[in-house]
């Protein structure tokens, strides 16, 4: 690859970088798949110029708005992940809230319509010989 072509890659890739809002390491790991694509390219096609290479991977713009959409799809996955662990719990939550309520209401009921018995004591009193 030539000297001019790596300084009007280097701009490029600053561009993309600038353009894609995101935390470091994810910026790390797209851009460092991206330079490889792109060697990969440029190493086939050795006289290759940069319009080329904005024609086969596009615009820096054009390239941090894939990005994003890729990062924003895979932002939705994980709130809807978030989602369903919430739902679960809701939902474990209130089945056991609903087994407590019946458990309550069958101990509850049993003890205003079950039985019981009462048993009367017969005490004699030792000083006058009656029951008392």
């Amino acid at each position: 690859m030539n000297k001019a072509l790596e300084e009007k890659l280097s701009r490029y890739y600053k561009e993309i970088l600038s353009s894609i809002p995101c935390e470091r390491k994810k910026k790390a790991a797209f851009m460092s798949e991206l330079r490889a694509q792109i060697e990969e390219f440029t190493e086939s096609s050795p006289d290759t110029d940069i319009e080329e290479i904005i024609s086969v991977f596009g615009s820096p713009e054009e390239i941090a708005e894939g990005f994003i959409k890729e990062l924003a799809g895979d932002e939705i996955k994980r709130k809807l992940s978030v989602k369903r662990i919430l739902v679960f719990f809701i939902s474990a939550v209130l089945l056991i809230w609903a087994v407590f309520a019946v458990v309550s209401l069958i101990d509850v009921h049993s003890d205003s319509h079950g039985y019981f018995t009462e048993e009367i004591l017969h005490i004699q009193n030792i000083w006058g010989g009656g029951v008392l």
